[in-house]
């Protein structure tokens, strides 16, 4: 989700569960989840080194279907 769409679309996010943040590369996880806690979502873990070190790391991804 783009940053525009996370400002138009934040309230449809769940305010009862825990919420991961990740983005590319890790640099805009801070300013996301300031504007959600602003927003009274709460319970945020930010991963650390975003998609890239997510990768680099060997994880599991997955691309969503639309």
């Amino acid at each position: 989700m783009s940053m525009h769409d996370l400002v138009v679309k934040y309230a449809e996010l769940p305010k009862d569960k825990k919420l991961f943040i990740l983005d590319k590369g890790g640099k805009r996880c801070g300013l996301i989840s300031r504007f959600l806690a602003s927003k009274g979502l709460n319970d945020l873990t930010l991963v650390t080194g975003g998609m890239k070190q997510w990768v680099k790391s060997g994880l599991p991804t997955e691309i969503a279907k639309k």
